[in-house]
């Protein structure tokens, strides 16, 4: 409980030392129905805009197996592409979960705590796994979270994100999402499907002057942008 409480203090901290960001986002896919069908590999390139009202994103790039397209892509090969394309998780530690201290291990370079995580209360919505935490700035460096039992299309999640120092504020070092993989498994027509998906972030512009002018002309662009929404 201490170790999770002085975690939080160290978010809000840097929450509100970090307005906003831009940052640069590859995002490669990767489709496979069958042993035997190749499949569709799908690579973007994007910029993240994240503020306190929110976090959009805008595709600068989309090639699909290799092919490049512009602004007359194809839809992406799924029945729900919002769900390929959703944001990575935004898992605040808070009382909905249950903690246990389970070691310590160096991870990244970082001591470590390494505290598993469990749903107080039985919900497909809620995630389980293990953060890894800085035992000297009690910053996430590394998070595990998986989503079972899910009765939809998308019958599991299982995402691991990697945290990293891009800045330092106040002698402090901030620590932001710079990696991520993911896998799926998809229910269509019947058969089960495997997505992949990596995601690396790069070229962060922390509290940028022209955070506001940026996202305005992106919005105004006729490039496609995604925001999350209920």
């Amino acid at each position: 409980d201490e170790i999770i409480s002085r975690h939080r203090r160290q978010q809000v901290v840097q929450d509100r030392a970090v307005r906003s960001y831009i940052a640069d986002v590859a995002v490669r896919q990767f489709f496979r129905p069958t042993i035997t069908d190749p499949g569709y590999d799908i690579v973007t390139g994007n910029r993240y805009y994240v503020a306190e009202d929110g976090i959009e994103w805008e595709e600068l790039s989309f090639a699909v197996n290799n092919r490049r397209w512009g602004i007359d892509r194809p839809a992406v090969p799924m029945v729900q592409p919002e769900k390929a394309f959703a944001l990575p998780l935004q898992l605040r530690f808070d009382e909905g979960y249950r903690y246990r201290l389970v070691g310590t291990e160096r991870v990244d370079g970082y001591d470590c705590y390494v505290v598993r995580f469990d749903p107080v209360r039985e919900d497909a919505a809620l995630y389980r796994g293990t953060i890894w935490i800085d035992r000297r700035t009690f910053a996430r460096i590394r998070v595990q979270a998986v989503q079972g039992g899910l009765t939809g299309m998308v019958l599991s999640n299982d995402e691991t994100q990697h945290y990293a120092p891009v800045v330092t504020s106040g002698n402090q070092p901030v620590f932001l999402l710079k990696a991520l993989t993911s896998r799926q498994i998809w229910l269509l027509a019947g058969r089960n499907i495997p997505l992949e998906k990596n995601v690396e972030f790069s070229a962060f512009r922390i509290n940028d002057p022209r955070f506001e002018e940026a996202r305005a002309t992106a919005r105004m662009s006729d490039r496609i942008m995604y925001r999350e929404t209920p």
